[in-house]
């Protein structure tokens, strides 16, 4: 009876786990649409922006140079945000903030402070792209299969719907203010429905440990073939065994050496 009871335990944590997965790759996903959709939503408003600040072709070209400068920042304060919170929440953070930077675009009354803006979707933008990579990264590892280039595909048709939705307005002369504050609304939405999901979570089975305790960060070449789960099995018995905490992840595939190299960089 002991025996039957266990193996109903064991059975209903396994259909609780795959639920737990799926929940956490429709979130992840949907931060993914989000992010394609506020970027692609501003590029087919651009002349209307250039036009609105009586800009000349190299003020405005100055001015656009704001947001790589923005993402430039971004991208070297990343990886402070995430080892204070987990990656999905600075995630849905920075990506609703990049929502409302975009909402503010169009109204612009000067040149510099279409600037400050951009430099503030840029950073908030470049934030987002590291860690919603760094937590899909992660949903893939729990998931067991490759992930994250269909995350990236739906970067793409978040970033043509909402350039399609942006063209769309253009062409019927809606203005720039209630195009992008309902691209804007609808993205933000997006992202606080994915961090009801798993997305503003924490990091799952790869969670950083306590700063007291011995951590060793494992990244292996592969993850699905048997071998590499031997291992894994192992080194959490041994780091069980010696009192120590482990994190131990890889890419679905021992060919997927990029997602290799972010892992790592994750870790580190």
């Amino acid at each position: 009876m002991a025996v039957v009871d266990e193996v109903a335990v064991t059975g209903r944590r396994s259909v609780l786990a795959d639920r737990a997965n799926r929940g956490a790759a429709l979130a992840t996903a949907l931060l993914f649409v989000a992010n394609g959709a506020v970027f692609g939503a501003i590029v087919p408003r651009l002349p209307d922006l250039k036009d609105a600040l009586d800009l000349g072709a190299a003020a405005f070209g100055l001015a656009m140079a704001c947001y790589p400068a923005g993402a430039l920042v971004g991208g070297l304060f990343s990886p402070l945000l995430m080892r204070r919170r987990s990656d999905g929440a600075v995630a849905v953070a920075m990506m609703v903030g990049a929502s409302v930077a975009a909402m503010l675009v169009g109204l612009s009354p000067t040149v510099w402070v279409f600037a400050a803006i951009l430099v503030a979707f840029g950073l908030c933008d470049a934030i987002t792209d590291v860690a919603m990579n760094a937590h899909g990264i992660r949903v893939q590892t729990r998931h067991g299969s490759s992930l994250l280039n269909r995350f990236h595909a739906l970067w793409s048709l978040g970033a043509v719907l909402g350039a399609a939705g942006g063209s769309v307005a253009a062409g019927l002369g809606g203005s720039v203010v209630a195009q992008m504050t309902v691209a804007g609304l609808l993205c933000a939405a997006l992202a606080l429905a994915a961090c009801s999901g798993d997305a503003g979570g924490g990091q799952g089975d790869s969670e950083v440990p306590d700063d007291d305790a011995t951590y060793i960060a494992m990244v292996s070449k592969g993850f699905q073939h048997q071998f590499w789960q031997a291992v894994k099995k192992g080194a959490e018995q041994k780091a069980e065994e010696l009192g120590v905490k482990i994190t131990f992840e890889g890419p679905a595939a021992e060919t997927e050496i990029a997602q290799q190299l972010e892992m790592l960089t994750t870790a580190i």
